[in-house]
């Protein structure tokens, strides 16, 4: 009989301790599963903001120059006194003052013009005599300033008459002879003050009429400078020329001459005297038509 009792005794116990054993294991796998939910992201939850793969943002950073900025930087010009005298200059742009240089030995040496530049150079315009002339340089705004010298370079001046110089601004927008105008092409690359105006589109120069109107005056050009009787440019493309052709355009008559750049090289031209001055890359060369 004791036995008995002792084995049903023994019996709940074990029972019990099962039971028990159950219980806790349930409590935990609800336990675990609550924090699990807890951590999940519920079905209605604002998704998380997408992150692009592309360059991040960075507050603050330095803004970089536009392809139209980067494009100007780099444009030069060049305008010839006479064979021994001639200023040049690199545009620069609105984030990269421009370079502004003089010449008087047929450019052998270039000195520094006594101006300070704080944006981009736009337009080169010497008078004959090489002692007066005028350049038009943005300033730190980046809008138009018209100086002016009566010392061959030496020592400038803002002029009185700020509505002069023909000239492209870093915008795009056409000025002839100090007059903002609308341009013959969306964007226009360079300009001279050559009778009512010419300006460089693409590759064809065209001249403005008296009425207004435009007309070309040549294709395959790569670029169009000051000189003293009609129009200076460089032509690619010549059958003449195993490189570039220099020269001028005068009353619609093209006379060129070929130069020893090659093509593709950055190209500034003038020409005075019936002497075109060719400034490709680093060289400067004077050629007689």
């Amino acid at each position: 009989m004791r036995r008995f009792i002792d084995d049903s005794q023994g019996g709940r116990r074990l029972l019990f301790g099962l039971i028990a054993i159950a219980v806790l294991v349930v409590i935990d796998v609800v336990l675990v599963a609550l924090a699990m939910r807890a951590h999940d992201t519920p079905p209605d939850a604002a998704a998380p903001p997408i992150v692009s793969s592309s360059a991040p943002t960075t507050q603050g950073a330095t803004p970089s120059a536009t392809a139209e900025e980067e494009s100007s930087s780099r444009t030069r010009m060049i305008a010839a006194i006479d064979g021994s005298a001639a200023w040049r200059a690199v545009a620069g742009s609105c984030l990269e003052p421009g370079t502004f240089e003089i010449t008087s030995d047929g450019g052998a040496t270039w000195s520094p013009a006594g101006l300070a530049l704080g944006a981009t150079v736009l337009a080169l315009e010497p008078r004959a005599d090489g002692q007066r002339g005028l350049v038009v340089v943005a300033d730190e705004q980046c809008g138009p300033v018209v100086h002016r010298t009566f010392t061959a370079g030496a020592g400038w001046e803002p002029s009185p008459v700020q509505e002069a110089g023909s000239y492209v601004t870093d915008q795009g927008q056409l000025v002839l002879a100090g007059v903002a105008i609308d341009a013959p092409c969306d964007a226009p690359s360079a300009a001279v003050a050559t009778g009512d105006g010419v300006v460089l589109c693409a590759d064809e120069a065209l001249a403005r009429t008296s009425g207004g109107d435009w007309v070309s005056v040549a294709q395959g050009v790569t670029a169009i400078g000051p000189a003293d009787s009609g129009v200076a440019l460089v032509l690619e493309g010549s059958t003449d020329c195993d490189g570039l052709a220099a020269g001028v355009v005068v009353a619609g008559a093209v006379q060129t001459v070929c130069s020893g750049a090659s093509a593709g090289a950055e190209v500034a031209v003038s020409a005075v005297g019936g002497q075109v001055w060719v400034w490709a890359d680093e060289t400067v060369e004077i050629l007689s038509l």
